[in-house]
């Protein structure tokens, strides 16, 4: 089990536990260093240093990379004036790597008085050699208007896009967890175009069997090898909070996702944020 500890005080730790829970690697860590602490695709251990609070998430970091002997071989970041965000790195099948971060841009919202800044959510897949390949845009493939109710227009920025997940999908196309709409989006990896949205306002789905509908802030959503798609839904955006695992049956052609099975925790324990659920 690999383990990233944070905390506003005190030491923080990366750590390695055996199956019987003992503790097999750690190291203390108080600079930043330690974000979604996994084995990726390749094998390769990836982390993510997150330096400051600045307005994005991520706080303009670098992933690292180690070997499996914990040596660090790689730094990757992000190009085109964009800072890499800390929620998901993926490596791809022929050797790549995809991540996410954000940007800024004026849009006029006619409900204020005033030329607003939307937070815009940005993909970019590399090769090998760190050449992008692939950029993709939210609000290049969808409308600001149609997620205006949901604002809080008060604040500074327009947030309609919160990215804590990526997931290259069977066809090879991206699925990505927006938690701010409480959507999960499917894009074309090579048009960009959007192939559905799973949850939230413009939901393209018909829920079954699920009593809540959909998910709510949700974090980790993950395609499982029998095609289910399983989501770690915070759910703590709901008049009554809950948290629970979901896993769904999705028929792309129907546009149905049946809930065929969930778990929350027998205390009612919440997860304001992150968090993730893995199928052993």
């Amino acid at each position: 089990m690999f383990i990233s500890s944070t905390a506003s005080e005190g030491n923080q730790f990366l750590a390695i536990l055996d199956p019987e829970l003992h503790v097999k690697w750690y190291v203390v860590t108080n600079n930043g260093k330690g974000w979604d602490f996994k084995v990726n695709n390749n094998d390769k251990i990836s982390y993510f240093r997150k330096p400051s609070q600045s307005w994005t998430p991520s706080g303009g970091g670098l992933w690292y990379i180690m070997d499996q002997s914990m040596h660090e071989v790689d730094t990757l970041s992000c190009v085109n004036g964009f800072e890499a965000d800390y929620h998901d790195i993926q490596y791809t099948d022929s050797g790549g790597y995809i991540l996410q971060a954000y940007g800024k841009e004026g849009i006029d919202i006619p409900q204020t008085e005033v030329l607003d800044t939307a937070i815009t959510l940005v993909i970019q897949e590399f090769d090998e050699n760190h050449n992008l390949i692939m950029q993709w845009k939210n609000s290049d493939h969808m409308n600001i208007m149609d997620y205006v109710d949901e604002f809080n227009l008060n604040s500074q920025y327009r947030k309609w896009t919160h990215g804590n997940s990526l997931e290259v999908d069977y066809d090879e196309n991206i699925i990505l967890s927006n938690r701010t709409m409480s959507e999960v989006i499917k894009f074309h990896r090579e048009t960009g175009e959007l192939i559905w949205r799973l949850g939230g306002p413009m939901n393209d789905f018909t829920f079954i069997n699920d009593p809540l509908g959909g998910p709510n802030r949700q974090h980790d959503v993950r395609r499982l090898e029998n095609g289910n798609i399983m989501i770690f839904d915070n759910g703590d955006g709901r008049p009554s909070p809950l948290t629970r695992i979901t896993e769904y049956e999705i028929n792309e052609s129907q546009m149905t996702a049946t809930l065929i099975w969930s778990y929350s925790h027998p205390n009612g324990y919440v997860g304001l944020n992150q968090g993730c659920a893995q199928r052993l």
